[in-house]
């Protein structure tokens, strides 16, 4: 009986802070751990843990901004790109993870090997 009590206070403390994270204005400063778990009167581990888990549903998959620059036009842009996970390039790629750190490793060798021939130069 135990259980079924501290699995419906967990459910519990979670929609509590999935309702203060939606409630809090876009514009304003966000709060962090700490501040939220002192709100609903929780730890700030819990708080992060629960964000850890959540962390792709509430922000979206991680992402990074690249400078594209065209030397021809002069111009510069911004484009969003999305990270994906190992596991998920080596499926795109039909190779296996350990396949696909091994080319990574192999890029990154020969890479280095180029920059130092050139200045040796």
């Amino acid at each position: 009986m135990a259980t079924g009590r501290s699995k419906l206070s967990k459910a519990f403390r979670k929609f509590e802070l999935e309702k203060l994270i939606c409630s809090t204005p876009l514009g304003s400063a966000s709060l962090g751990p700490a501040e939220m778990a002192k709100r609903i009167g929780v730890t700030a581990r819990t708080v992060r843990s629960y964000l850890a888990e959540r962390r792709e549903e509430l922000c979206g998959p991680p992402k990074v901004w690249l400078h594209l620059y065209s030397d021809d036009q002069h111009t510069q842009r911004i484009e969003e790109a999305a990270l994906l996970t190992l596991d998920e390039c080596a499926r795109r790629l039909n190779i296996s993870v350990r396949q696909l750190r091994r080319q990574i490793w192999e890029e990154r060798r020969d890479r280095i090997a180029r920059v130092r021939a050139e200045w040796k130069k």
